[in-house]
């Protein structure tokens, strides 16, 4: 593609001509000299299913067309915008290109001509995309294959997000076996037992934890989000390519802070006995895997922002342009859904934390973790987190 476009705002008024099948039409410009000096813009589209020696040829053709109807009319302030690398630095004799054609000489005849400014004479900028043909269908190829063959559905979502209900319940229950112990949670405590680190012991179980993770590639799947990403170490196993289906946005959004926050400061004490029985470094682990499955599933509002984007592009858009938090949440909630999913997890939490006895009904009613802390932990943390995630990354969507 090749355009010619008014240059900005602080090179000229903002005012421009635009030609269609050689007619000129749009308002001039006329500086203080009395004198008028159009501007222009002009769409040139190449050929774009032919091998590279036609599409170069193409190109060619139709920056000489433009430019000599731009010389012809007395246009002399011009920009030429080109997808085509190649075919700029040929016109320009960066770049000496063989293809047997006389257009480049032809080209080079007529930028070699005095292109004015005012009282200044200038020759026609030529503003290059830096991108070359081949680049150019190689990222539209992919672009297709992200949005078409990626497997990204909303049943997939959804399936995913009930798997990772089990997770959770089942990681609070396995929480729920120890007691508070409080000095796991304790920076003076955590300072002692690790000399050189100012932190607490769950802190320090975490950090450590993560980089031995990190060694081992967990956090190159974007799925999952380390508590303390600074400093982390590279990965040392081969890089596994996963399924480009977010915006790179989606990488700069981790509100790991608020679920730590929410997790040790709200939730825990709920669901958890008073007491100490010493146990303070199977305590850290219980609480990193129930961090690392409530960050999992609230994070997992990337992909089904995405999935909902695609299926409904055109409601999406205008509040995403309008950066308009409210209709975005509007247009995410449906109290329903979020009211079968509570209910769902209770159901689960109930199955699975009732203690199972031969020869009679068990302990009806007793349950290892109670269902309304995790129906609550749903209602009140984890949907509105997730739907925040989903906010964040729908307004970078279209960046």
């Amino acid at each position: 593609m090749t355009r010619f476009s008014t240059p900005k705002r602080d090179w000229c008024m903002d005012h421009s001509y635009k030609l269609v099948d050689t007619w000129l039409e749009g308002p001039s410009y006329t500086p203080r000299s009395g004198r008028a000096i159009p501007f222009m813009t002009l769409n040139c589209t190449s050929l774009d299913k032919v091998n590279i020696r036609s599409i170069l040829i193409a190109e060619l053709w139709a920056i000489y067309y433009a430019l000599r109807i731009t010389w012809e009319k007395e246009f002399r302030c011009i920009e030429l915008e080109s997808d085509c690398m190649d075919v700029v630095q040929s016109v320009l004799g960066v770049l000496e290109i063989d293809i047997g054609h006389a257009m480049v000489d032809r080209l080079k005849n007529l930028t070699d001509q005095e292109w004015n400014l005012q009282t200044k004479k200038v020759v026609a900028l030529l503003i290059c995309q830096r991108t070359s043909v081949r680049e150019h269908k190689m990222a539209a190829t992919a672009e297709s294959s992200d949005n078409v063959n990626d497997g990204l559905t909303l049943q997939m979502v959804r399936d995913s997000l009930i798997r990772q209900e089990d997770t959770i319940v089942f990681s609070l229950i396995e929480r729920a076996r120890f007691p508070l112990n409080s000095p796991a949670y304790d920076p003076s405590y955590g300072s002692t037992s690790s000399p050189g680190f100012c932190g607490s012991l769950v802190e320090f179980f975490v950090k450590k934890t993560e980089a031995v993770q990190a060694t081992a590639g967990r956090y190159e799947n974007p799925e999952e989000h380390p508590f303390f990403p600074d400093n982390l170490p590279p990965s040392l196993v081969p890089h596994f390519k996963y399924p480009e289906v977010l915006h790179p946005a989606a990488m700069s959004i981790n509100i790991n802070k608020v679920i730590w926050d929410m997790y040790f400061n709200k939730l825990l004490p709920l669901f958890v006995a008073p007491g100490d029985d010493g146990n303070y470094a199977s305590t850290a682990a219980r609480d990193l895997e129930c961090l690392q499955a409530l960050s999992r599933r609230i994070h997992y509002g990337k992909l089904v922002a995405e999935v909902k984007f695609r299926n409904e592009q055109k409601d999406y858009e205008p509040p995403i342009r309008a950066q308009d938090r409210d209709t975005l949440a509007s247009l995410l909630t449906f109290v329903d859904v979020e009211e079968a999913v509570k209910k769902r997890v209770a159901k689960k939490a109930m199955t699975f934390g009732q203690e199972v006895k031969l020869g009679d009904d068990g302990d009806k009613g007793k349950y290892k973790v109670d269902p309304a802390v995790v129906s609550g932990l749903y209602g009140d943390w984890v949907i509105p987190l997730t739907k925040e995630v989903e906010i964040e990354y729908l307004l970078r969507r279209l960046d």
